[in-house]
């Protein structure tokens, strides 16, 4: 067997679909060419995301929160939460490229959750993406509105890290929604995200007060 070689069976169902698909528009074949950076064994969190280049935010913001609607447990939420909050809070602060501190660049990228979401995300976004029109409403999506962006965004990524059981999915879809308005400067997709973001802390406002509730009726019922 020739040095490097890697055998077709060892690869993965989402591996095989990244490397079958030919991407069909601006965003797919961004994706794509990720996860195949991916196939790297050593990529550090920092390394994953200097490849993202100087308008990065928005591919950022995807692909932190694509890991969040698979249904894997552990502290997913958590940790893409925070990290989305991250980024956020340089959006707040007028950022143009992602800066991360240096205890996280040097993390490990979860190169392989990555992959899966991004095979599982792809045939969505071919079809979304035909949707999508470069600088319509543009005052939604120009450097200054992303600035303020980082309010709703902040607010999604603190939402994604409540332990909330389906607490995951609203706020989750309105960061993919905005996310992908930014990296196609399509102002009419980030206003229907803003709704989107209105909604998911609607929802998870109701998760929050319905969880209290059942928790002082088991506690009542327990006799604490």
């Amino acid at each position: 067997m020739p040095p490097g070689h890697r055998p077709r069976a060892s690869l993965s169902h989402g591996e095989r679909r990244v490397r079958r698909t030919r991407p069909s528009g601006p965003i797919n074949r961004r994706l794509v060419a990720v996860a195949r950076d991916l196939r790297q064994p050593d990529v550090t969190v920092g390394a994953a995301f200097d490849r993202l280049g100087p308008e990065g935010l928005g591919l950022a913001l995807l692909l932190l929160t694509l890991p969040t609607l698979l249904p894997i447990p552990g502290p997913i939420g958590m940790t893409f939460g925070t990290l989305i909050a991250l980024v956020a809070g340089q959006m707040l602060l007028g950022g143009r490229r992602l800066w991360l501190p240096s205890a996280l660049r040097t993390r490990p990228v979860p190169a392989g959750l990555i992959r899966k979401s991004i095979a599982a995300a792809l045939p969505w976004f071919a079809r979304v993406e035909g949707a999508l029109r470069e600088q319509r409403l543009s005052a939604f999506a120009g450097p200054r509105a992303q600035a303020l962006l980082g309010v709703p965004v902040m607010a999604m990524g603190l939402a994604l890290v409540l332990p909330i059981p389906l607490g995951n999915v609203a706020p989750a879809t309105a960061v993919i929604v905005l996310a992908l308005g930014l990296m196609a400067r399509d102002g009419l997709a980030i206003a229907v995200a803003l709704v989107l973001c209105a909604v998911a802390l609607a929802w998870t406002g109701f998760l929050v007060i319905a969880g209290a509730s059942v928790l002082d009726w088991l506690m009542g019922f327990a006799g604490f």
